[in-house]
């Protein structure tokens, strides 16, 4: 199955997501905030990144920013999810490359397993 990287800093959140996506098979990383999550992307080349936005030590948005500029890590999915679904931030998320911006409010956990499956190759 596929290697998933979780990028969020509330555990519970990641508790949720990592526990449905290794129950349905799938090996995933786990990062608690951008820089570290940046460093595992680029260690470890996910096939798809679930990355929130508000991220303490480096944002999301920077964090897609810089995995698009970085030849090896720039065609993974990166789905960006946020409790913000303010136009700025999506607009701003599609320009840096996002496959996909969801807004947590509006996806129970189901969805954004099936979402996040569904950039698996």
């Amino acid at each position: 199955m596929g290697k998933i990287l979780i990028v969020e800093d509330d555990s519970l959140i990641v508790k949720v997501y990592s526990t449905r996506l290794k129950a349905d098979g799938h090996q995933v990383l786990t990062a608690f905030d951008g820089e570290i999550g940046l460093a595992l992307a680029k260690k470890e080349k996910p096939e798809v990144i679930l990355l929130d936005i508000m991220m303490p030590k480096v944002s999301g948005l920077e964090v897609l920013a810089e995995l698009k500029k970085d030849s090896s890590t720039a065609k993974i999915p990166v789905i960006l999810y946020s409790n913000l679904g303010r136009e700025e931030e999506i607009s701003k998320a599609k320009k840096l490359g996002a496959a996909v911006f969801l807004t947590k409010a509006d996806y129970t956990p189901q969805q954004v397993v099936a979402k996040i499956e569904s950039y698996l190759k």
